[in-house]
This record gives structure tokens, sequence and C-alpha cells, in this order.
């Protein structure tokens, strides 16, 4: 019945114009831990939808590798999207088709060739997007309520920036390159897979060989740097970040109590 359920759904977004924004999270070595779907219909208010695959059907990955791929009535937007398509693609649900690239299409409204969903958030929005949650463990069961709402927030904010970008020229899929293969699907391409298990070990391996400690390492990173955290997360170690404004009296008091 769950199947046929959601099977009659994505049916029915198939029907009518529609917009789909995408984000993941993980925690290594899983591939994938929690896929966000923020969902925009005319006339109906935008939904969002958390699909945990910790411990997910196969069928549920299926109906979601269908939603997730774009059709003449559906756009499918994410935020540098490269690593949230080869995760999916390594966790079996496979997309067809080019997802809109929105820190591309924002170069429009910011001076860097490459801005920070944050900092678009602030330069079309008006506000900060709070990205503490971002390197936290996603394969814990329950998820605290301030993951649930990061998560939530990090793809429905998508749809809010993408309207507002659309207010003064509409946002499109990238032409195709020389090659046949749009910008994006090159840049998807150029990513070389990777054993995330064993990058994920050989970090650590590294870090008790000069360190001399078996524990697992964390760190305690200032909101500027999530480039930094970034990486640390792919190599699979815990990362918590400042919120923006926070004294460094306070980041050390964090850092201490993480």
């Amino acid at each position: 019945a769950g199947r046929m359920r959601r099977m009659r759904y994505i049916e029915e977004l198939d029907q009518c114009a529609v917009d789909v924004a995408v984000d993941c999270e993980w925690h290594d070595p899983r591939p994938l831990s929690v896929v966000q779907v923020a969902i925009r219909r005319a006339d109906h208010p935008t939904s969002v939808w958390l699909l945990d695959l910790v411990d997910a059907p196969t069928v549920r990955r299926s109906a979601l590798s269908t939603l997730l791929s774009p059709s003449a009535t559906r756009r499918v937007v994410a935020f540098a999207p490269s690593e949230d398509l080869r995760r999916l693609a390594l966790a079996q649900i496979p997309v067809e088709g080019t997802w809109i690239d929105l820190q591309q299409a924002a170069q429009r409204v910011t001076t860097s060739t490459q801005p920070s969903l944050k900092s678009l958030c602030f330069a079309t929005l008006g506000g900060w997007l709070d990205k503490r949650e971002q390197t936290s463990n996603w394969d814990l069961r329950p998820l605290r309520r301030s993951q649930v709402e990061y998560a939530a927030l990090d793809a429905a904010v998508l749809l809010r920036i993408l309207a507002k970008l659309e207010e003064t020229a509409p946002v499109v899929v990238p032409e195709p390159v020389a090659n046949g293969e749009t910008p994006a699907a090159v840049r998807t391409r150029a990513v070389v897979p990777k054993e995330d298990r064993r990058k994920a070990g050989w970090a650590k391996e590294l870090w008790r060989a000069f360190c001399g400690q078996e524990t697992e390492p964390r760190f305690a990173i200032c909101a500027s740097s999530l480039k930094l955290v970034r990486k640390l997360r792919g190599l699979g170690f815990d990362s918590v970040t400042t919120a923006e404004g926070q004294t460094w009296t306070q980041f050390l008091e964090m850092a201490r109590r993480e």
C-alpha cells in the first residue's frame, strides 16, 4: 500500500509543473544517511520530506530515483551537487537528466565564482543559514530536533533562493557544451569515486601515528571555514562549527563541551 501511494504521488507530480530541491547528509563510511527533498507546486504550500536511508527499503530508493530525475514538467535544483550525485549513485539511487546548480546560477548576484550556501542566503534572502548541524552524526537514530530542522531548512531554502533569483531572470538547465554533456555532468564525472571506508581509515591511522592517540579526534571549527569542515567530514572526522557572531570565548567553551 505504501509503495502504491508513493508511485501515485510521483505520477501526480509528472502531470503538473513542479520544482524539486535536493540536499543530502551522510556520515562516512555510509554513502548517504538522509536525503532531503523540498517540493513546490503551483497553488500548493511547499512540502519537505526527510528520507531515512540508514535502513531504507529498495522500493523507496526506486521511487526517489524517479522523483530526483528531471522531466518535461519537473525541475530539480541543488547547490554544488557533484558530491550529492556521486553519493546517490553509490547508494544505488541513479539520477537521469541534469539538475540546476544554484551555485552557478547565483553568480549573477554575487562577486564570488563559488559562493557558499550560507553567503548566498544572505545575498538573496537577507539572513544567515545556521550550518552547525552540518557535520553532526547523521547515522544516529532518532535524529535530534535541531538536526531535523537543519535538514528540512537546507532543502526548503533552495526553493526560496530559486524564486528570488527568478524575480530578475529565469533559471534554466545549462546548455550542453561541445562534447554533448552539460557543465553539471562534466563536474560530476570529474569527481573520482573514492573508497570512503579506506579513505577514512587511512586518515585515522595517520592521526594515531603522529599523535600517539587511540581515540578518534573531534574538531571545533569557525563558521568561515566550511570547506575545511567538508574535507574533515569526508575523512570521517566528527566536527562542529561555530554560530554566526559567536565570540572566541564561546567558541572555546563549545570546543571543551563538545
